[in-house]
């Protein structure tokens, strides 16, 4: 009973510490639901230009995701997580893109990016939103959950809920 109660005091800090970064991490300026963008390359450009543009990352970006893709591809299931093999960006931040009909990423089909650009000494932070957000996106039901979101707000309601 007293183990029960110590891991419930921790899931409940992690928790309240997982909605105090994820506002922050995923900043409302990176958020896009459409259905325009069809392609991998085309939902990697509008990221990158949109990381680029706000200086959270260099003009390489685009590039290094790019690259990435190149190794092995970032999707799984109905979701992918863009991201660099390196931790350059000027500052800590994801991306979240949403297309209803789903878009075309190597040999899948998926709905949801979560795009990454992480400033090295936010590994922490990082890891820590990283981790949370693996154990939402094992969940089909969950996926399909976030992508019937209608706006940036929903969105983040939509995910603190499920944790």
């Amino acid at each position: 009973m007293l183990k029960n109660k110590i891991d419930e005091i921790g899931n409940e800090k992690r928790r309240r510490a997982f909605d105090s970064q994820i506002g922050t991490f995923f900043d409302q300026r990176f958020f896009t639901i459409s259905r325009q963008l069809k392609t991998k390359e085309a939902v990697i450009e509008h990221i990158a230009n949109a990381f680029y543009q706000a200086k959270v990352t260099d003009q390489d970006y685009q590039k290094d995701l790019l690259d990435r893709e190149q190794m092995s591809s970032t999707a799984f299931g109905k979701i992918a997580i863009p991201h660099s093999l390196t931790m350059k960006a000027h500052s800590t931040k994801g991306f979240i893109y949403i297309n209803p009909n789903g878009l075309t990423w190597g040999t899948s089909r998926v709905y949801l990016v979560f795009a990454l650009a992480v400033r090295k000494e936010d590994s922490k932070l990082f890891r820590n939103i990283f981790d949370r957000l693996s154990d939402v996106m094992t969940e089909e039901k969950n996926i399909a959950e976030l992508v019937g979101s209608t706006s940036y707000e929903d969105f983040l309601g939509r995910i603190k809920g499920m944790l």
